[in-house]
């Protein structure tokens, strides 16, 4: 077996495309990497998403349990240092075992996703506690720093409380902006 750096556009469809090809190839990969030019002894592997094959790699995931997706989706929005590779393992006894060692959090396999997806949580509820917007010409906007991608789950968190708010286009496209 050859070692092999894995090397995708950074995306969550890209990552899957990756463990489609590791399958394809039989190989594990070494490492992960979004940059554009690794620094490294091992062959890089350039991964194109392609929607057909993470749909495919999605849906065997949830065919075995719909909760590991959720697992997979989450864990991809952390900040924890080589989480492709954790998340890699993780997808990799799923299809080998079935979904019961999920049930056992200090699981290899487990443990370090889990612990990420709890630290990126208690974050994003702090968030979703004390973002406030300002008004910067009928476009709300606000500043945040998060450790984790929580962008996506915030997003539709903020819509609902400003649309209840009764803000004046809170529910119109491309009103709330993040930078």
């Amino acid at each position: 077996m050859n070692d092999v750096i894995y090397q995708y556009d950074g995306s969550l469809d890209g990552f899957l495309c990756c463990v489609y090809e590791s399958y394809v190839y039989k190989e594990a990969p070494a490492a992960f990497c979004c940059d554009e030019d690794p620094l490294s002894l091992y062959e890089v592997r350039t991964v194109v998403t392609q929607p057909a094959y993470s749909q495919r790699v999605s849906r065997g995931i949830a065919a075995r349990s719909g909760k590991a997706l959720a697992v997979v989706r989450r864990g991809f929005l952390t900040c924890l240092p080589d989480k492709e590779l954790h998340l890699y393992a993780f997808i990799r006894k799923l299809l080998a075992e079935g979904p019961g060692f999920m049930r056992d959090l200090s699981d290899p396999a487990c443990y370090p996703l889990y612990r990420a997806i709890r630290h990126m949580n208690g974050e994003l509820e702090k968030l979703r506690g004390f973002v406030r917007f300002s008004d910067y010409g009928g476009t709300l906007g606000a500043e945040i720093e998060p450790k984790n991608r929580v962008l996506p789950l915030l997003r539709g968190h903020q819509h609902r409380q400003l649309a209840g708010a009764g803000r004046p286009g809170a529910d119109g496209p491309g009103r709330i902006f993040c930078l």
